[in-house]
């Protein structure tokens, strides 16, 4: 559920998401119990912090941390 109170159902994003500079993704998608998302292929590089990215969203899955 986002901070306004909506549930998150649906995303439309584009078929690559670059996210080599990403740093952290804290809480992206935290309590968007409705919302089905593969994140799994989503580039990593940079990334150091996904601390309840998917929390209560039980259809997203999460980037996997591959720079360690």
């Amino acid at each position: 559920m986002t901070p306004s109170g909506i549930d998150l159902k649906t995303l439309k994003l584009p078929t690559e998401i670059n996210t080599g500079k990403v740093k952290t993704m804290t809480n992206t998608f935290k309590n968007c119990a409705l919302l089905t998302l593969d994140c799994s292929g989503w580039a990593t590089t940079s990334l150091t912090d996904i601390t309840g990215f998917n929390e209560g969203a039980p259809g997203v899955i999460s980037p996997v941390l591959n720079n360690f």
